[in-house]
């Protein structure tokens, strides 16, 4: 009583909280309960646990004496065990379609959810706002926001928007479909839908804006991020955590946005958690920031928020800056805080890529004979790693010999088109052709590797076109094949890497003969198959184009120059100026 502490009795009348704001409580007297609390301005007539209990019997409907409570309790625990379709065949209420909405939507089923709206239309139902909640849920983690979209209309067709007790609903609704538009970075949609929101009334709160942030994630509208954000800001939302995590994951490829956005969550005074730090950190690895990588990580340690995912944002930075030795300190520093846990294998693997960037074969080889003795067990991305650590240590003939373990299977991990590869770049990185054969053999006899896509092929085909030693005649001899068996799944990198293929050839020919000829007409011939299949590439024109001026063949270049053109007025050529 007037901010003194006093203990509360049965019958008291207390005040708590600010003047000027209503609300409704129930205060319980507690033996030996004292407290000052800062609430909004009520005043509550402490009552006892049973007059608390009786009112809220009452409210519900039930009868102490007669025990409905009890049955009631356990009907609701049998019902729970329904199957769906009887949920629903026995359901008449709007709170019993929401209960089996709601279970629809928790297990991913858009289109059930949706055929139960029209079940509770026939059954004379009318749908509410949170009726469609669910079901655009549903329709959120399917990533159909065209569905979800279409919803929304039909709850502004009931206008549900014109009565109050619909907004939070309504608010929830939008929420979703927001979110829908995620997974296809749909952004105009997303921002039409808040506008939507703000014509029809309905408040914006910090999910709106975070759902709306992660739009822009998929999209990379890092521009888009702060504006909103600059939203939350002027409209007084008291912005969390979450909201921020989320903007610097969308702003993650680009570094010094993403920097800002973490600056700015520390004015806000906002404690950044474990997401946070993961985001920064992986901002810096993809911008190879490997010290700014560093700094975040012992920020985390200090805080104690250090958990696997910062961990495997620190090593992929330590990966794609080569530093082999940071990311061995990181993995025992991983067994020193989670000593009673064992190190993941995926934590391994990215330490093991880290080796494998900076070419050390042996602490590779090292790290794996480990495992297999101590554990985690290797999986089939470690060997395939170990493989290219062999292939970038210029050591063909220990990742044929890995390869050969994996096809026997006396390591227990069946070789993949990955693995296969990482010996093919091996195995042609030191010039070894024979061997290259073999790998082939291999690859092309294997059934228990799926057949390879023709994506998988144009992989292959880069690998042939290294610059150590490069195989121009492979090349042609893998887009033949592709030609007879997989024409109409061709993409246009394969015309590329074939024209690139026989431009390699022919400037190999003017070095050894040093004379002047003309571009062979397999390249004009390649550049009119893929004109003709709709591919308009402008690396193909400039392979040739290239070619043409090396020897000096200006009838082949007019008419090279000549289809650009055309190509550039149809506006058919991407990236043309």
């Amino acid at each position: 009583k007037n901010g003194s502490r006093q203990l509360l009795k049965e019958g008291d009348v207390i005040t708590i909280g600010k003047i000027g704001q209503q609300a409704h409580i129930n205060v319980v007297a507690k033996p030996k309960f004292t407290a000052i609390m800062k609430r909004p301005q009520i005043e509550a007539k402490v009552k006892s646990k049973e007059d608390v209990n009786r009112q809220r019997r009452q409210s519900r409907g039930l009868g102490r004496s007669r025990g409905i409570g009890r049955r009631r309790s356990r009907g609701r625990g049998k019902r729970e065990e329904m199957p769906i379709e009887d949920r629903i065949e026995a359901a008449r209420t709007r709170g019993e379609f929401i209960s089996a909405l709601r279970i629809l939507s928790a297990k991913g089923d858009a289109q059930r959810a949706i055929s139960v709206l029209g079940i509770m239309r026939k059954r004379n139902v009318q749908p509410t706002a949170m009726c469609y909640f669910p079901v655009i849920g549903a329709l959120k983690r399917s990533g159909n926001w065209h569905r979800a979209i279409s919803l929304i209309n039909e709850t502004q067709a009931l206008k549900l928007h014109l009565k109050m007790e619909e907004h939070k609903g309504l608010q929830c609704c939008y929420n979703s479909a927001i979110g829908s538009c995620k997974p296809k970075g749909q952004i105009k949609a997303a921002e039409k839908l808040i506008q939507e929101m703000k014509e029809l009334g309905i408040s914006r709160d910090i999910f709106t804006y975070s759902a709306i942030i992660g739009v822009c994630q998929v999209g990379s509208h890092v521009d888009k991020v702060f504006h909103y954000l600059n939203i939350v800001e002027e409209e007084k939302l008291e912005a969390n955590a979450v909201i921020y995590n989320t903007a610097i994951s969308a702003a993650i490829s680009d570094f010094n946005s993403a920097v800002r956005i973490f600056e700015r969550m520390h004015k806000a005074k906002i404690r950044p958690t474990d997401r946070s730090y993961g985001a920064i950190i992986m901002a810096c690895a993809k911008a190879f920031k490997y010290r700014d990588a560093l700094k975040y990580f012992k920020e985390a340690r200090r805080m104690k928020l250090c958990n696997d995912a910062v961990f495997m944002a620190t090593m992929s930075a330590c990966k794609n800056a080569a530093k082999w030795e940071a990311a061995l300190e990181l993995l025992d520093e991983y067994g020193r805080i989670y000593s009673k846990k064992k190190i993941p294998i995926v934590l391994v693997n990215c330490a093991l890529a880290a080796l494998a960037a900076a070419a050390q074969k042996e602490k590779a080889l090292e790290i794996v004979e480990m495992l297999e003795k101590k554990g985690p067990k290797p999986n089939l991305i470690t060997y395939s790693t170990l493989i290219s650590a062999c292939a970038n240590g210029y050591d063909s003939n220990r990742a044929l010999s890995i390869l050969l373990d994996m096809r026997k299977e006396t390591i227990n991990v069946k070789a993949d088109l990955a693995a296969y590869q990482a010996a093919l770049r091996a195995t042609l990185r030191c010039g070894n052709w024979k061997q290259s054969d073999t790998v082939w053999s291999w690859l092309q006899s294997d059934k228990n590797t799926k057949t390879p896509r023709p994506m998988d092929f144009s992989v292959l085909m880069r690998i042939c076109l290294n610059r150590q030693n490069p195989q121009p005649s492979r090349v042609l001899r893998i887009f033949s094949n592709l030609l007879k068996n997989d024409e109409s799944k061709m993409k246009s990198v394969h015309y590329i890497l074939a024209i690139r293929a026989v431009v390699i050839k022919v400037e190999n020919s003017q070095k050894e003969n040093s004379k002047n000829e003309r571009v062979p007409a397999q390249c004009l011939k390649l550049l009119s198959q893929m004109q003709s299949r709709g591919f308009f590439e402008i690396e193909a024109y400039a392979e040739i184009l290239g070619l043409s001026e090396a020897l000096g063949d200006s009838l082949t270049e007019a008419r090279v120059v000549l289809a650009l053109c055309q190509a550039i007025e149809k506006e058919i050529v991407r990236d043309a100026i």
